[in-house]
């Protein structure tokens, strides 16, 4: 389990009870169901549901293009945070995921309510790579 996969676990221990719901969506076309199972399975990814979008169209409504990015709905299902979970994939110093669900539970809109998001474009969406 990397540091990213802690640190979200963490996260989900402190608002899933607090009525948030996480979703994990793979977007990557290639990916396959066994092998998504396979992988949640490795980080022992059991706190969430993970959605399979091969044809990316959930990723394309959401306005997301890369993996590790995190898009927050609230209960109208509007888009109220989209981008990183922190300011650094390796070593965070400011978190962006928790502030923005506390904003949100309290009515508030998150400041920022976007970031850059860091990680690896999917196939068919245009950048570079965070990590390259």
């Amino acid at each position: 389990m990397d540091a990213l996969e802690i640190r979200l676990k963490k996260t989900i221990a402190k608002y899933a009870p607090l009525g948030v719901e996480f979703i994990a969506v793979d977007s990557h076309p290639d990916d396959t169901r066994d092998q998504v199972f396979e992988k949640m399975g490795r980080i022992r990814a059991t706190d969430y549901r993970m959605l399979l979008d091969p044809k990316q169209d959930v990723i394309k409504r959401a306005g997301a293009r890369t993996a590790t990015e995190i898009v927050i709905l609230d209960a109208e299902r509007r888009i109220r945070y989209r981008g990183s979970f922190d300011d650094d994939f390796i070593k965070p110093k400011q978190e962006y995921l928790g502030p923005a669900l506390d904003a949100i539970l309290q009515g508030r809109d998150p400041v920022p309510a976007e970031t850059k998001p860091y990680g690896c474009p999917f196939p068919g969406f245009e950048g570079l790579c965070a990590f390259d």
